[in-house]
């Protein structure tokens, strides 16, 4: 969105990776894009990525390995990525996962065995606060909890 409330598109994912349903958005010098990809039986697990989109509007992939990204954020100059579910295909509760991405080398699994999580922050004190339970369970299960890796 720009100043005076016109909006103006930077990139069409689609129509540069096909249906990879982009679901999660960072900002860290460039934004970063992660995506949630396809609930297909036929997914091979670990198939999504994180993308680096450009001012321009010059989009690349820029990890690899991922699976269902609902959240990404940034702490100390280190890109995180919340995995709503590990697993190919549907979602799996407790295979959610909070991973670390860089580029050229592969996902490192920070937190696992979350409950089909579906959003995450970086607090200032450097833990993270992850809502679990975001759907498919009776209304009022939803939690967020806070997970310190130190």
């Amino acid at each position: 969105m720009n100043l005076d409330g016109s909006i103006q598109r930077i990139v069409d994912v689609s129509a540069h990776y096909g249906h990879a349903v982009p679901t999660a958005i960072a900002h860290h010098g460039v934004f970063y894009v992660g995506n949630l990809g396809e609930f297909d039986p036929g997914d091979q697990a670990g198939d999504e990525h994180v993308y680096q989109l450009n001012p321009n509007g010059r989009i690349r992939v820029r990890a690899s390995g991922l699976e269902k990204v609902l959240a990404l954020a940034y702490h100390g100059g280190k890109l995180y990525a919340l995995e709503m579910s590990t697993s190919a295909g549907g979602p799996a509760p407790g295979s959610g996962a909070i991973v670390r991405v860089r580029a050229g080398h592969p996902v490192k699994t920070i937190v696992s065995g979350l409950m089909l999580p579906t959003g995450m922050a970086i607090g200032r004190d450097g833990a993270f606060y992850v809502s679990e339970n975001g759907f498919g369970f009776p209304a009022g299960a939803g939690q967020i909890v806070r997970i310190t890796t130190h």
